[in-house]
């Protein structure tokens, strides 16, 4: 199983944190679609944001998630 889809198996829980910035539904949706197009770019460059042998960064992808709602 690739980073994308361990990602997308918590789809709901990064929609949760988006959501948790003051975020509408529909733009929290948009941030965590981007976000996966972040993590697809990052792990083609070979970086590893894998936490054990099933388990992600989950601060990673938060952090990632923070910096595009700043943006």
């Amino acid at each position: 199983m690739n980073i994308l889809e361990k990602a997308h198996k918590k789809h709901k829980t990064w929609l949760s944190i988006c959501r948790s910035f003051g975020l509408d539904k529909e733009t929290a949706e948009d941030i965590t679609q981007e976000m996966y197009i972040k993590l697809h770019e990052i792990t083609e460059k070979g970086t590893d944001i894998s936490y054990g042998k099933d388990e992600l960064n989950y601060y990673y992808i938060f952090k990632i998630l923070y910096t595009m709602f700043l943006q």
